[in-house]
């Protein structure tokens, strides 16, 4: 992250000054443009609940993602806390012993396809 901060002003014929000189334009964009970096938008293709959770948590999967789905759950701090292979359209999954706060329940099928849902344990 990078920032820069200058003055402009705007005379009485309403032309910007910028360090005395007139003429200048201001454009002003996005800073997702600047960055190149979408946000990405992706189906979720499983539910969890409860959620917030404090002991056990089901995952109800859909039929296109139930075929050997690879779970990963990741704390913020980006360590992975738990995973393994869901195989049925409901799994459970026990939270017991994490602690209190948010986590990224990432799911892979077999095809490739991954799909997120964060959870909150209490």
């Amino acid at each position: 992250t990078s920032s820069y901060c200058d003055t402009l002003s705007v005379d009485s014929l309403g032309n910007i000054v910028y360090r005395g000189q007139s003429g200048f334009d201001v454009n002003v964009v996005s800073p997702s443009s600047l960055t190149g970096v979408q946000d990405i938008s992706s189906p979720t293709h499983f539910a969890v609940y409860p959620n917030p959770v404090s002991s056990t948590l089901q995952i109800s999967i859909t039929d296109e993602m139930k075929s050997s789905a690879v779970y990963n759950v990741y704390a913020l701090d980006g360590s992975q806390v738990t995973g393994g292979i869901f195989t049925r359209n409901l799994n459970t999954l026990s939270v017991v012993n994490w602690n209190s706060g948010a986590y990224i329940l990432e799911l892979r099928n077999a095809a490739g396809f991954t799909s997120y849902q964060k959870i909150i344990k209490e």
